[in-house]
């Protein structure tokens, strides 16, 4: 009999430490799953200084940027490297579509949108589209030929937005 213990207990027993173990890696696991969304964070930009409104009604592509109170606002929110990534990426991005912009569509107009919160599109039908630059993400391009409804772009993907977007009536 007392071999029979000795043959049921060591499987009994690492039977129960690899459900031991499973469990503690169950709750890491939900520790790291808890803690994504924390370097997911979206920042948000603040509500813009300016409250002007631009109004657009002939074909072209409107830059928008946030001013230096938003800017400020995301520094000292997201801190030093979060803030140096999305600026860094906003201005490489508006680089390359505006270098795309001049080599492929020289005779389209460019729109920079400073000190402006809102940007009024009217098409030839005087429709009108209204964007609220504080709900945008921090940077962008709007295109917009005065026909169809105005269109944020994908600025990594500039030379197709604005294919699709200006050979499409």
């Amino acid at each position: 009999m007392n071999g029979i213990k000795h043959m049921v207990i060591p499987p009994l027993v690492s039977c129960l430490l690899f459900i031991i173990i499973g469990c503690q890696n169950k709750q890491k696991t939900a520790q790291v799953i808890d803690r994504a969304p924390e370097g997911n964070k979206k920042y948000t930009k603040a509500v813009s200084s300016a409250g002007a409104t631009l109004v657009v009604d002939k074909r072209s592509v409107s830059f928008f940027h946030p001013d230096s109170v938003q800017l400020e606002s995301l520094r000292s929110s997201a801190g030093p490297q979060i803030y140096e990534s999305i600026t860094h990426d906003c201005f490489f991005q508006m680089r390359n579509a505006r270098a795309v912009l001049k080599k492929y569509w020289p005779g389209l107009r460019i729109k920079e949108v400073e000190d402006t919160r809102y940007i009024m599109f009217v098409k030839q039908d005087n429709s009108i589209t209204r964007y609220d630059l504080d709900s945008l993400e921090f940077c962008g391009m709007v295109l917009f030929d005065g026909i169809q409804d105005p269109k944020i772009a994908d600025m990594t993907n500039v030379d197709t937005e604005l294919e699709f977007y200006f050979s499409k009536k």
